[in-house]
C-alpha cells in the first residue's frame, strides 16, 4: 500500500488514516502533540532571537530618562480637560474619548499627584497610583528612579502625600492616565 502506515505493536500495514491497528486493536496516536511542540519550540525560539537584549533595554530606558529629564512638558494636555472627557459620569461618547485618548498619548507632562499605592515593580522602577480629584483624573505611573535618595522618598511615601513627577503618557485605562515612563522630580513636604 503506498499510502499505509504500519503499527508500532504488531507491525501489520494499515491505512495511513487509520486511528486504531485493524489486527491488534492498538490505539494509535497522531503525531499531533510532536507537532505542535516543533512549532511551539520554533516560535519561542524567533521570539528569543528577535528580543532585546538586557543590555539593549537598560540602554533604552537610560536614554528615555534622559529625554525626560531634557524635556519640557506640553502644555497643550490639560488635567481638567481630560478630567471632564473621561471621568465618570460625563456626557462625552466612547469614540470621543477614544479621539481625546489618542491626542494625548506620546504628550510629556508635568503633574503633582496625590499617592493612593506605591508599588516596587522591578530595579529602580516603582509603579504609584494616584487619586481621582475633582478636577483630574488619578494616574497609574512608572517611576524610574535615578539615586538611592528617591528610592528613599519614594518607598516613605504614604496615601494622601503628594508628589511631582513628569513623564509620557502611554493610554488612558480605568479612567485613569497610564504613564509608563516617568521620573520624579520631587515630594513637597508641608
Amino acid at each position: 500500500m503506498k499510502d499505509s502506515k504500519v503499527c508500532p505493536a504488531c507491525s501489520d500495514e494499515m491505512e495511513r488514516s487509520a486511528t486504531t491497528c485493524p489486527s491488534c486493536g492498538k490505539h494509535l496516536h497522531r503525531r499531533f502533540y510532536l507537532k505542535a511542540s516543533i512549532v511551539l519550540a520554533v516560535l519561542v525560539i524567533v521570539k528569543l532571537a528577535t528580543a532585546p537584549s538586557a543590555e539593549q533595554s537598560s540602554l533604552a530606558l537610560v536614554n528615555d530618562i534622559e529625554t525626560l529629564v531634557n524635556a519640557r512638558a506640553d502644555d497643550g494636555v490639560d488635567p481638567k480637560a481630560l478630567h471632564l472627557v473621561f471621568a465618570a459620569p460625563n456626557d462625552y461618547t466612547i469614540i470621543q474619548r477614544i479621539y481625546k485618548e489618542r491626542s494625548v498619548t506620546g504628550k510629556i507632562v508635568e503633574w503633582r499627584h496625590e499617592v493612593r499605592e506605591v508599588v516596587e515593580s522591578g530595579p529602580n522602577r516603582y509603579r504609584v497610583r494616584t487619586g481621582n480629584t475633582d478636577v483630574a483624573l488619578g494616574a497609574f505611573v512608572t517611576i524610574n528612579t535615578r539615586s538611592s535618595t528617591e528610592v528613599a522618598q519614594l518607598e516613605s511615601l504614604e496615601a494622601g502625600d503628594e508628589i511631582v513627577f513628569r513623564g509620557r503618557i502611554a493610554g488612558i485605562t480605568k479612567r485613569h492616565v497610564d504613564i509608563e515612563s516617568a521620573i520624579l522630580l520631587g515630594v513637597p513636604t508641608y
